[in-house]
């Protein structure tokens, strides 16, 4: 069975999902609290009535493993709603359902591939998307440095983050 882990944006267009997702939906509570509008709100409840979306919130493990790796990959833009979808997908498998994290958000879709986790894009398409790495500048002293900790140089704790090329 595929599980397809929805990002919030999607369930603007709910009605187009289901015709192209063959399988179970999930998304997270702190996923359903982001959606403020009524339309996809009541699109979200009719789905979960019908049996045909399930909200399920990941364990602590997988939420901390994820959010350690967004300091890791430089991905610290993430809210805690994206980082729940990720961990969601490493619940899922750790319930022997494959996943594929459906979502428009580049930063999410990045670290999510990272991590090893399928992703899909709803209206980008796939040549609009590559995974980004990124090196640390420090603003003191210029070096490049693998971490946003503390530079290996000089110490300093002030980095600009630019993609690696």
């Amino acid at each position: 069975m595929i599980g397809y882990i929805i990002d919030s944006g999607i369930f603007m267009n709910i009605s187009q999902v289901k015709e192209v997702l063959r399988g179970s939906m999930f998304t997270t509570s702190l996923v359903y609290e982001e959606i403020k509008s009524l339309l996809p709100k009541l699109q979200l409840a009719s789905q979960t009535a019908k049996n045909k979306l399930e909200i399920l919130d990941p364990s602590m493990k997988h939420i901390n493993h994820v959010t350690k790796s967004t300091i890791q990959f430089g991905e610290t833009s993430l809210s805690q709603a994206d980082i729940s979808l990720i961990s969601l997908a490493f619940e899922l498998e750790d319930l022997g359902v494959k996943s594929i994290l459906i979502s428009d958000d580049f930063a999410l879709r990045n670290l999510a591939q990272k991590l090893g986790v399928n992703t899909k894009g709803f209206k980008t398409s796939k040549r609009s998307f590559r995974i980004r790495t990124y090196q640390y500048y420090c603003k003191a002293c210029h070096s490049v440095n693998p971490n946003n900790e503390s530079c290996e140089v000089c110490g300093h704790t002030k980095f600009k983050k630019i993609w690696k090329t």
